[in-house]
């Protein structure tokens, strides 16, 4: 069953935030205003080990012309300190409840 023109207006119209749409606005610019602030005061705490992100995440892989980036191997793995020393993983041990006894 489809929708009228008339049924999706009012849908369109109920499904609004209230109040005025510059209030909403107004109530975004400060949200955004203060994790601009807090991303700023998070590299300070981290000094050198900070991070920044050169590219907005949807423009990382875009597709330009006829190509498109390969993604089959990607990973999410964080970036290295180049002066972090890498840590040997510990060996690790069956719990004991799934050990055998003879």
């Amino acid at each position: 069953m489809s929708l009228s023109s008339v049924q999706r207006a009012n849908l369109i119209w109920a499904s609004r935030p209230p109040g005025p749409a510059g209030l909403w606005y107004g109530i975004g610019s400060v949200v955004r205003t203060i994790g601009r602030a807090l991303d700023t005061f998070g590299a300070g705490v981290q000094g050198n080990a900070a991070h920044f992100e050169r590219l907005p995440i949807p423009c990382t892989a875009v597709k330009v012309g006829d190509a498109s980036p390969s993604v089959d191997n990607a990973s999410a793995s964080p970036p290295r300190h180049a002066s972090l020393p890498r840590q040997p993983l510990p060996a690790s041990r069956p719990p004991a409840a799934c050990m055998s006894s003879p």
